[in-house]
């Protein structure tokens, strides 16, 4: 949970479930359902795209997420985007800014 609200600087939702909310209060909730363990080597059906805005740039959005406890896959240079893993072995890539 606290992963993903630094990465998307939303707000915890009072919820049955953790799960995240935009800070305006509008839009869909965002829920992190708890997981046994990490994936291991099986692949994600889904992964989400993260791109920066508000001024800060592709490479300061990784520095987050890998404060935060993120795993660099691949990195920037290969393709636009940078592929990653987050605390919880869920694959996830950040996006150039717009």
């Amino acid at each position: 949970m606290k992963f993903w609200q630094a990465m998307t600087g939303w707000d915890r939702a009072d919820h049955r479930v953790p799960a995240l909310r935009h800070p305006s209060g509008q839009g869909p909730l965002l829920e992190l359902c708890p997981e046994q363990g990490p994936k291991g080597a099986l692949k994600n059906r889904m992964h989400l795209d993260v791109r920066p805005t508000d001024g800060q740039t592709q490479e300061e959005l990784v520095e987050v997420a890998v404060r935060g406890g993120a795993e660099v896959i691949t990195p920037t240079g290969r393709f636009p985007w940078t592929i990653l893993m987050d605390p919880s072995g869920n694959e996830f890539c950040i996006l150039a800014a717009a």
